[in-house]
């Protein structure tokens, strides 16, 4: 399968983050070969990327994944799906009744799924949320150590799993978030929003009404510090952050030490962003992914089928 690869190098200073603020050792890592590959398929209609590992759906319902498979979130199972979504160390996907099939990392009961049927589904890092068709409402399991799992009352038009802390959008755009807040991640502005997107860890961006992005939070790498212009959807990865023009095209910004930041041409109808890497859908159905440039964290998550 022919495969685009585009290198790039660059150094950062990186510092890990856990669900209770604790920061981790600081470590100075350098680059060498950032690199995104562009599958020839063109029938996907859905991707999402995790920690190390991405997810991706095709015309006919089937589910794919690459990457990291260390506690089989990479193991997809048979059967025809509506959707896909891929967290920290877990997958999961909705049936054609709605009903959502998890697998992975159990270790929070993350993959305890409820036994409602669900609009959507969303796996964060030892948590996942989705919407239930009964009311619209959001329902969480999993980790609740930072209240990530605890959503408010109400009916929701999207949700969006991050690591820590979740958020979501209710009726007529007001946003809500709950859980990890160490940075301000969840503490949104008060504003209209269309589309959300939490961060692996400590930021979380929005696209406001007027099609232009917000993002809150940490900010050590220019993560929460979006360009001008008007977009349709963004995503929030690591450290790094990616969204869709008005126009179709894609433009990234904050932590490029794996190349996550540099797109390939193309316009595009969907994005995800993972850890060290980002993907999106191309609006001829094909699938791009784009990062990955550390030696011990490329597991293949960037080389779709």
């Amino acid at each position: 399968m022919p495969h685009r690869r585009v290198l790039v190098s660059a150094a950062l200073v990186a510092t890990l983050v856990g669900c209770n603020g604790t920061k981790l050792d600081e470590e100075r890592l350098t680059m060498d070969t950032g690199e995104h590959d562009t599958s020839s398929e063109s029938d996907w209609v859905a991707v999402s990327a995790g920690g190390m590992h991405t997810c991706a759906l095709d015309a006919e319902g089937t589910v794919a994944c690459w990457g990291r498979d260390s506690e089989g979130q990479s193991t997809a199972p048979e059967g025809v799906f509506t959707a896909v979504t891929a967290g920290a160390f877990h997958s999961c996907a909705l049936d054609q009744d709605g009903l959502a099939l998890c697998w992975g990392w159990n270790g929070f009961d993350q993959l305890e799924a409820v036994t409602d049927p669900l609009i959507d589904v969303e796996a964060g890092g030892h948590h996942t949320c989705g919407r239930l068709v009964s009311d619209r409402s959001v329902s969480c399991w999993g980790s609740d150590e930072t209240g990530q799992s605890t959503a408010p009352d109400g009916a929701f038009e999207l949700v969006s799993a991050a690591f820590c802390h979740t958020c979501a959008i209710a009726d007529g755009g007001d946003l809500a978030c709950w859980g990890w807040n160490e940075y301000g991640q969840a503490e949104p502005p008060d504003e209209t929003y269309t589309d959300v997107s939490g961060g692996s860890y400590d930021h979380t961006c929005g696209v406001r009404a007027d099609g232009e992005v917000d993002c809150w939070g940490w900010d050590k790498y220019g993560q929460t510090s979006p360009p001008e212009g008007t977009f349709v959807s963004v995503t929030a990865g690591w450290r790094h952050t990616c969204g869709i023009r008005t126009d179709g095209t894609v433009v990234c910004w904050g932590w490029n030490g794996d190349g996550q930041c540099d797109p390939p041409a193309g316009r595009f109808t969907s994005l995800t962003a993972g850890d060290h890497h980002t993907c999106g859908l191309l609006d001829d159905g094909s699938l791009a992914c784009w990062g990955c440039g550390i030696e011990d964290g490329d597991k293949g998550q960037c080389t779709p089928p």
